[in-house]
């Protein structure tokens, strides 16, 4: 991953999102929804609610990244129905390489 070796979380937030946010409205999302300090570093991952894009946004010391996928055939879904999950490296890899459409113990294998 472009952030690996880091010590960041990658933190999902578990409810649909309008992808027409921009920074600021996901920056919003991060701190006053989740109660997270958006500028730590961490990755903050957000998906519609079709679940066919997922958007991730993180502070890299200079600015704010944001980086957005989305699936042709397939649907994103997360593990939990908590507000907000904490996702491993390997999982959101395999989110983005569309290996899984599911993360936790039951995957769907693509």
């Amino acid at each position: 991953m472009f952030f690996r070796g880091s010590s960041r979380r990658i933190l999902a937030y578990a409810e649909p999102v309008d992808m027409r946010k921009g920074f600021h409205g996901l920056i919003g999302l991060a701190r006053n929804v989740l109660h997270e300090d958006a500028l730590s570093g961490d990755v903050y991952i957000f998906i519609n609610r079709a679940r066919t894009i997922l958007r991730g946004l993180w502070w890299d010391r200079t600015g704010w990244c944001v980086l957005s996928k989305r699936l042709e055939r397939a649907r994103f879904e997360l593990r939990t129905s908590d507000t907000k999950q904490e996702l491993t490296e390997r999982e959101l890899e395999l989110l983005l390489d569309g290996v899984l459409t599911k993360v936790g113990a039951k995957h769907v294998h693509r």
